[in-house]
């Protein structure tokens, strides 16, 4: 039986909604303890750097917050035979998380399955909302997106947003080693940034006509060389009218039982070394936390999932 290490992430500054940061201990505390699980300090930013700028909302925290307390509790938990389930409040907070297993594994190729609405690939020279949660995989990635640049942050923001980038030393997330599921809202500096990489979008019309089974084939083919695999799952990948208790939640997504068929196979991959689950806002929900149980489902199914796996 695989031991588990949940890492509780409790910060929602990447977001444009305030909430999500309670979503990971509302999950935690809704399960019957287990010896085989084990959970990590929920990590809180703290107000020292209070720096924000139209096109990095709250950089200057969220940067602080990844790389004091994020980045180095996640290398440590990667260093032990713990198999690390991130529980976040919003998903700028996989910046940190993806840079400590760059910082790790720094001769290794990392590959990522961004189950999502959203293909988070902003910067602050592109991003319509200025929050951070939407730039997430362009610090992994290493990129600006300059060419499809439509805002002028501040000198001191790109200072910091270059910091983001920097945290995880000399390893980047290569685009052939990316691949989106549940892809259907996304602005055209991001639509022209994937065309330009070509990189792999499953949405959710096209993993229905194929099938689970047929697209997740494809998936564990892409993957088949990457040394490290990091699996996120973002509530809002979900249908709005399973998920509304999320910040950003979204028409014609996924059902609870399509998620679960895509864990099914993305955590049975062999090079899988973390899954996430991200961006549940409880103070959203319903009184009888209707959106809490569908997301306890699906984290239950994955616990067993990677306890036997």
């Amino acid at each position: 039986m695989r031991h588990i290490q949940f890492f509780p992430i409790a910060s929602h500054f990447g977001a444009g909604t305030r909430g999500s940061a309670f979503g990971p201990m509302a999950l935690i505390q809704s399960l019957p303890p287990s010896p085989f699980i084990h959970t990590s300090s929920p990590m809180i930013p703290d107000d020292v750097d209070t720096f924000s700028d139209p096109y990095g909302k709250d950089i200057g925290r969220i940067g602080r917050f990844i790389e004091t307390q994020i980045l180095p509790n996640f290398q440590t938990l990667l260093q032990s035979d713990h198999f690390p389930l991130v529980l976040s409040g919003d998903h700028a907070n996989a910046m940190g998380t993806l840079a400590a297993l760059g910082r790790e594994n720094p001769d290794k190729t990392i590959g990522v399955l961004w189950i999502d609405a959203h293909c988070d690939i902003h910067t602050p020279f592109t991003t319509p909302s200025g929050n951070l949660h939407g730039m997430t995989l362009c610090t992994a990635l290493n990129t600006d997106n300059l060419p499809h640049q439509i805002n002028t942050p501040s000198k001191k923001a790109i200072e910091k947003w270059q910091q983001l980038k920097a945290l995880s030393g000399k390893t980047t997330l290569k685009p052939e080693h990316l691949i989106f599921m549940g892809l259907r809202s996304l602005e055209p500096p991001e639509k022209a940034l994937i065309e330009a990489h070509n990189i792999t979008v499953f949405d959710v019309e096209n993993t229905r006509q194929q099938g689970i089974k047929a697209v997740m084939e494809q998936v564990a083919e892409q993957f088949a060389n990457v040394d490290i695999l990091y699996v996120s799952f973002d509530v809002d990948s979900l249908d709005i009218t399973l998920m509304p208790a999320t910040g950003t939640p979204e028409p014609q997504g996924y059902t609870v039982d399509e998620v679960k068929q895509i864990l099914d196979y993305a955590l049975d991959l062999p090079a899988l070394r973390a899954f996430e689950i991200t961006e549940f806002n409880p103070l959203f929900d319903d009184e009888n936390h209707t959106c809490q149980q569908r997301v306890l489902s699906i984290l239950q199914f994955a616990l067993r999932k990677i306890q036997h796996t």
